[in-house]
């Protein structure tokens, strides 16, 4: 499946929400970009959404990448969560 994301704005490493596209119910996703740079979207449990830690962009690019289902991934780095009182 090909996904094209369209920035309208200048960005620095982010995390950003992609609605999932019907028919993609998979746990996770590999996107692999045009440039051969790869990122996991992880979908949202309680809705129809990917998360995914995006590259920084440049305002009014257009970003393509091919996804597939995978099975498992590594936790994304820089980011995670302490449980505590």
């Amino acid at each position: 499946m090909t996904l094209t994301l369209t920035i309208p704005r200048s960005r620095p490493e982010h995390l950003a929400g992609i609605p999932a596209q019907e028919g993609c119910d998979a746990p996770l996703l590999k996107l692999t970009g045009t440039d051969g740079s790869t990122c996991i979207a992880e979908r949202d449990p309680s809705a129809p959404v990917y998360h995914v830690r995006l590259p920084a962009l440049e305002g009014g690019q257009e970003v393509t990448f091919e996804a597939e289902p995978v099975d498992s991934a590594d936790g994304a780095e820089g980011i995670g969560c302490d449980q505590s009182d």
